[in-house]
């Protein structure tokens, strides 16, 4: 593995653990739906993707959660995390790789999000043994929250990093590269 490969993960990791560490000390994102939260962590495993790979971004994610459950969240945070992250993101790239022309990467995240809370109340309704389903809608409205909110932060990430700190020329990245290129109708010779 390269250098600079390697500075990127660690990069990218410990933002993504910053962003997971200061997050966890917010109050929940809606009152009446206990533990819901951005997910600004999936901010930078959405753009890892973008910038870094797939398995990248895999790492990026395990290693996330990983850490976040030692220094705050315990055993039960990555119960709930590592499993709703690795269905979400496995989602978001099938997406990625599908359907991105046809589909926005805010569409993506929305998708990833709303997975992401319902693989977690699956998670705590066989952890309890309690039927969680009736408290899905309150988790589906926080996941719309959270998933435009992540979409858009991903999307202008990727849109203003300078292309030269791709690693992969696909989607998105190659969009907004071309994007900045484009002349406008007033630049065109006639």
């Amino acid at each position: 593995m390269e250098t600079r490969r390697i500075t990127y993960l660690g990069l990218f990791t410990a933002a993504a653990l910053v962003l997971h560490v200061v997050e966890s000390a917010l109050p929940p994102l809606l009152v009446f739906a206990p533990g819901a939260k951005m997910g600004l962590g999936n901010v930078v495993s959405l753009v890892a993707v973008f910038i870094l790979g797939v398995a990248d971004a895999y790492f990026i994610l395990t290693v996330r959660c990983l850490l976040g459950a030692v220094f705050g969240g315990g055993i039960w945070s990555l119960a709930y995390s590592l499993p709703a992250g690795l269905i979400s993101l496995t989602v978001e790239v099938l997406l990625i790789k599908l359907l991105l022309p046809r589909i926005s990467l805010i569409s993506v995240s929305f998708t990833g999000a709303l997975l992401h809370n319902a693989v977690q109340l699956f998670v705590a309704s066989v952890t309890v043994g309690v039927n969680l389903l009736p408290v899905l809608p309150l988790f589906m409205l926080a996941s719309v929250i959270a998933g435009l909110f992540v979409g858009f932060a991903a999307y202008f990430t990727i849109k203003y990093l300078p292309p030269k700190t791709y690693f992969l020329p696909v989607g998105i990245c190659g969009a907004a590269a071309a994007d900045k290129k484009k002349p406008s109708d007033g630049d065109k010779q006639n």
